[in-house]
């Protein structure tokens, strides 16, 4: 690369007083500060899913340029972007902080009733009495909105016409003095979930309206169906419709309430359950499936329930789990070590759209402080003949009817005939081969018989295609032909062009029950109705099993042993549960590990069940409680199961005591003995808690034929002693040692086959809010006692977490530092692009081979006066490497000028030098052994150890940054990334110094100078044409003319100069950029501009290929010209007209023009 020695000079001098490399820090801090690196466009940006605080917001362009904050508008509460200025299709950075408070939440420090009426004849001098204004456009001052509405339309002659509308709007306060309303009313389709990883989720895509008083509230649009009073009711259901409840007496202050709430809408999804078995040294993701095995599913959004061995989690990075709800993917932090005998379970809703699907709801009962009645209805039902995702013709129909409940042979080709050849799809021709008349055969030009094929996975051996790559239009599959052996078929691929057709289905609850409390000592409750539930509704077939019905009751009696004040008493509870065969629930509403508490078989989930228990127990309130438990299940006449539980808690002279425990034995088809124990003993000493908790199982299953003991017997003991803070510690802390052996069925007995111990640290310093420090790590050692008892292998595990916020001598120093190592999987992905309907993609198609095929290796970054764009869409796969992962972010800001401003000498020469740095490093790798896995700074581009990165590193050192006269700063810029494909990987690397110095002459007159040099590199082994290494120097001039703060023009030149390795290619390029623009800007009334370029561009090497694109910026060989103008204009105090125009023209290339046209209204 040829460097200009003087600017090679400038460069090494100011490294040299700037310190550089003295500090790598990071992006953001998890726990507050964001940043967010996007291009400007006429769409709202959804910039987080938490609120953001509006005086941290700040937007800089790629050259530190701050953004005037007239030329967006900003909502901070829903953390909306929109851009009203003119400058579009430009990269953007904005940082910010976020609030981890809902502010939408009341919140007050004293109750409302202490407001009283204002007397008339007594004046408080103390009262505030505001003024009584206009009203506002929505007819009331007490109203608060926000929001705009926009249409508008862009044109071109090289791009079809298109049309955009956003609508966003939210309103809160009161309509009347009786009625308050809030509402959030938009547009806007979003297609993507909220991120997963808060504990508060933003969710941007809720539309409702919402009228209440303080007895009564309507919602219609998007709400949350949560479950009622009762037992069997249970559901948790995102819906879209009108939901109205109520509650008040049946006289005015009368005992009898009346309460009743009832629903009609669009369910949005269905419910699931996934169970997984925890890896050992595998954090995730962990994929989540639907209820037909359906690999690739959307959650919606806050609709998970996470459990690890029955226990609840708590989402956010900073506590057991983040969710990616696009994807269906579930990681675990650093709090919650995943190993091989973690029990995963996740219960949540997932989007099925291949029917509507209706929903009716209500719940309606009577209240008293004696007794309770309630009746609570439920239906949801497909409505059969309104397909929506899957379309189905009569045979279809006719398929569905026959297989009755057994939906899942309901099995239908999946290829349709089409009358043209269209290059947005992956199309097929049907041909013959081999005998075999059903082939389909990938064609990328127009040919008879052409197919589009949707393919299903059928597992290993079931179908006779393999998927054989990607292109930018969709996976490409390959036939691959069967063999035969002795006459059999043997079929060698896992896809076939079949869809597996999803039943219209039907479920119904409808349950009465009540509670009764016949003194302060004794209550009962009583429930009983029965369920509905047809899985097939175009079917008549197997519907005598639709109906079943479930009771149950249950009564507690508290009985005092003495008249003493919390005196000790005596607890007896019984209760009753009775389902029939089939009795299915909305969702489950037994605890989440019922079987396995029963050592229950899924097979019996078909049979009458009845569950009877009966406990007695000693409660001292503050001291102890110890129960007893006898319980008894029968499952038909297959399965019978008695067992006995002890529960105790005590805290008695210092010791805390738990202890939870039972036996259980069953009898029916298997014959099982299952022991199990958990305790814990604490006592405190000194300034420390010391603690002992241990965990036993055996569970022994034998085969009912032999009475030997079968190969899913199993034993473990795991037990752990720890050190940790007392309560009244400024200091939070925790030491602990754990170690666990594990038995398995071998020979008629349980022997050992696996150790692991494990170890670790928590620390916690957060009483300075200047200084606070949180620190984890935890390390796991998995031993293999008998390799032919587990398919385990040998496993070393550490996991850790650092985070440290720093704000000291007056702000002067600012850091904030983030640090976590683990281990996982990183899926392999795919990608597509999409034309954008709306004109307003980032990326542009370029046919390079005239093929008029769409290559992934011929889309490149448009430019503003490109017409049709597109976008790139990741596609989820299902394949995934084992990868090990740090990542590591800090922010470090260094301004002496509060602390240095005042002074004189030296001091006050320093206040004027600042700097910025900021980095984040996301790493997974395959290095086992080496320590190098947990270094995040260790990277070199073509590691093939390397599976994925994403990092970015930014320095600007200032001199006089707040100084309008003069100022001088430096830049260092360094990003990578590298994504590893379903066939190979990506790798992209850019390197940038920039110099930039800035002189006003005078008020009106001023220059800056920018002078950048670097390198940009891309590799790839499956996009051809994407290997390059280009050097590139530039050298800007900008002379500025501003006599107000409503003109500017701008004259510019800029030489750059620009050369590809010789290994790989040896392009080179000259470019002389010759510019001029103005801007004529004022608040009340609007902006105006205008800009044209002329670049002339001396190029060596072959045109139409990616490298050439790269090196010419997207324009051709010889003089080339670019323009554009747009208006501003506000029309009124809220109404906004932006109209927009580009174009370019090359050598021997037709002029490009387009337009873009908007009307926007603020509320």
């Amino acid at each position: 690369m040829h460097i200009p020695s003087k600017g090679c000079a400038t460069i090494i001098t100011l490294l040299i007083v700037s310190g550089f490399g003295a500090g790598k820090t990071a992006a953001q801090d998890l726990s507050s500060l964001r940043t967010k690196t996007f291009t400007l466009g006429s769409d709202t940006v959804v910039l987080d899913s938490m609120i953001i605080a509006e005086e941290s917001f700040s937007l800089y362009y790629t050259d530190s340029t701050i953004v005037h904050a007239d030329d967006y508008f900003l909502d901070p509460v829903y953390a909306l972007f929109f851009w009203k200025g003119a400058n579009t299709d430009k990269p953007v950075t904005a940082t910010y902080r976020v609030l981890a408070i809902d502010l939408l939440k009341p919140y007050r420090r004293r109750t409302a009733d202490i407001i009283q009426p204002e007397s008339d004849y007594l004046i408080n001098p103390q009262t505030y009495r505001p003024q009584i204004g206009q009203e506002s456009v929505f007819g009331s001052t007490k109203l608060n909105k926000t929001g705009s509405i926009s249409r508008g339309i862009g044109f071109g002659n090289n791009q079809d016409l298109t049309v955009n509308s956003t609508l966003s709007l939210q309103l809160n306060g009161q309509l009347t003095d009786n009625i308050s309303v809030l509402a959030s009313v938009t547009d806007d389709n979003i297609p993507i979930q909220p991120e997963g990883n808060t504990a508060q989720l933003q969710e941007f895509d809720q539309v409702f309206i919402q009228l209440y008083t303080d007895k009564a509230k309507l919602i219609v649009g998007d709400f949350i169906l949560q479950k009622p009073r009762g037992y069997f009711t249970n559901y948790f259901k995102r819906a879209q419709g009108a939901s109205f409840s109520t509650e008040f007496p049946v006289q005015e202050n009368a005992d009898l309430k009346v309460f009743t709430q009832t629903s009609a809408a669009l369910s949005k999804g269905k419910f699931a359950r996934y169970i997984k078995q925890g890896e050992e040294g595998n954090q995730g993701p962990y994929r989540l499936r639907g209820n037909n095995g359906e690999n690739f599913i959307i959650v919606l959004a806050g609709t998970e329930k996470v459990y690890i061995d029955g226990r609840e989690m708590q989402r956010g990075q900073e506590n057991d789990y983040t969710i990616d709800y696009n994807t269906a993917e579930v990681t675990f932090t650093a709090n919650q070590f995943i190993n091989k005998d973690k029990r995963i379970v996740v219960e949540f809703q997932y989007s099925d759209a291949n029917y509507v699907r209706s929903m009716i709801q209500t719940s309606s009962g009577v209240e008293t402080e004696k007794y309770t009645a309630y009746v609570n209805f439920y239906s949801e039902q497909d409505a059969k003949n309104q397909s929506l995702q899957q379309d189905l013709d009569e045979d279809d129909k006719r398929i569905l009817d026959a297989v009755g409940d057994n939906i899942n042979e309901a099995v239908a080709p999946n290829y349709f005939g089409i009358d043209q050849f269209n290059n947005d799809q992956v199309l097929y021709q049907l041909r013959d081969s081999l005998g075999y008349d059903t082939v389909f055969v990938r064609v990328t030009e127009s040919v008879p018989n052409i197919y589009r094929v949707n393919y299903s996975e059928v597992g290993d051996g079931n179908g006779d295609y393999i998927q054989n790559g990607f292109d930018a239009t969709g996976r490409i599959f390959l036939w691959v032909a069967p063999d035969t052996l002795s006459g059999e078929i043997i079929r060698q691929g896992n896809y076939a062009p079949v869809r597996l057709l999803a039943a219209p289905q039907k479920s119904q609850i409808l349950m009465a029950g009540g509670t009764y409390k016949f003194s302060e000592r004794t209550d009962a409750m009583v429930e009983l109705g029965f369920t509905n539930n047809d899985l097939n509704t175009f079917s008549e077939k197997g519907n005598a099993d639709n109906y079943s019905h479930g009771i149950t009751a249950s009564a507690r009696h508290v009985q005092p042993l003495s008249e003493k004040e919390n005196p000790l008493s005596l607890v007896g509870r019984v209760m009753f549960e009775s389902i029939g065969n089939n009795f299915q629930p909305i969702e489950p509403y037994r605890s989440v590990e019922f079987n396995r508490n029963w050592n229950l078989n899924p097979i019996l989930a078909g049979e009458d069940q009845n569950l009877v228990s009966g406990g007695i127990g000693l409660e001292k309130p503050t001291l102890y409680k110890v129960n007893y438990t006898l319980n008894r299940f029968d499952a038909g006449n297959t399965y019978t199961g008695i067992k006995n539980e002890l529960n105790a808690n005590a805290e008695l002279e210092g010791f805390k005591v738990l202890f939870d425990g039972s036996i259980l034995e069953t009898s029916g088809i298997e014959k099982t003995r299952f022991s199990r124990h958990k305790a814990l003993v604490e006592k405190r000493v000194w300034i420390t808690k010391v603690g002992f908790t241990d965990e036993r199982e055996d569970n022994q299953r034998f085969v009912a034929e032999t009475d030997s003991l079968s190969v899913n017997s199993y034993k473990f003991y795991d037990w752990q002693f720890y050190l940790t803070n007392p309560d009244t510690s400024k200091v939070g802390y925790r030491i602990y040692y754990r170690e666990r052996d594990d038995f398995a069925s071998q020979n008629n007995d349980l022997n050992q086959s696996t150790h692991a111990t494990q170890y670790g640290v928590d620390l916690s310093l957060v009483q300075n809010p200047k200084n606070q420090f949180k620190a984890t790590v935890s390390n796991r050692e998995l031993t293999i006692v008998d390799s032919e008892l587990t398919a385990e292998t040998p496993e070393s595990t550490l996991l850790g977490r650092l985070e440290h916020n720093l704000r000291i001598f007056k702000n002067t120093i600012v850091s904030n530092i983030y640090y976590e190592i683990g281990s996982g999987l990183e899926r392999r992905q795919e990608f597509i692009y999409l034309q954008d309907p709306t004109g307003q993609g980032p990326y542009t198609w370029i046919d390079y081979n005239a093929d008029n095929i769409k290559d992934l290796n011929e889309f490149e970054l448009a430019r503003p006066e490109d017409g049709d764009r597109y976008i790139r869409v990741f596609t989820p796969t299902d394949t995934y490497v084992r990868a090990y992962s740090n990542q590591f972010s800090q922010s470090l800001n260094l301004n002496p000028v509060g602390l240095w401003i005042n002074k004189d000498g030296i001091l006050k020469v320093l206040a004027r030098f600042s700097n910025q740095t900021a980095f984040r490093i996301q790493r997974k790798t395959r290095l086992e052994e080496s320590a190098d896995r947990f270094n995040p700074f260790l990277s070199s581009f073509g590691d093939s150890t390397l599976i994925s990165q994403s990092s970015s590193i930014r320095n600007t050192f200032f001199y006089n940054r707040s100084s309008s006269k003069f100022g001088v700063d430096y830049t260092y810029s360094d990003q990578f990334s590298k994504n590893p494909l379903t066939s190979g990987f990506e790798e992209r690397k850019s390197l940038a110094h920039i110099l930039r110095l800035r002189y006003n002459f005078s008020s009106k007159y001023g220059i800056i100078l920018e002078q950048e040099v670097g390198d940009k590199e891309s590799a790839s082994d499956i996009i051809d044409g994407r290997n390059y290494a280009i050097d590139y120097f530039s050298l800007k001039q900008t002379l500025t003319y501003q006599p107000g703060t409503a003109f500017r023009v701008s004259l510019t030149n800029t030489f750059s100069q620009k050369n590809n390795s010789v290994a790989l290619g040896g392009e080179e390029a000259e470019l002389l950029d010759l510019g001029l623009d103005f801007r004529l800007s004022k608040v009340e009334s609007g902006t105006m501009f205008a800009q044209i370029n002329v670049i002339s561009i001396n190029y060596t090497g072959d045109v139409n290929n990616s490298i050439s694109y790269q090196m010419l910026d997207g324009l051709q060989d010889g003089t080339n010209i670019t323009w554009g103008a747009g208006v501003q204009r506000n029309l009124g105090k809220n109404l906004q007209l932006s109209i927009s125009y580009n174009g370019r023209k090359s050598e021997e290339v037709k002029s490009i023009h387009t337009g873009n046209m908007q009307v926007r209204a603020f509320f």
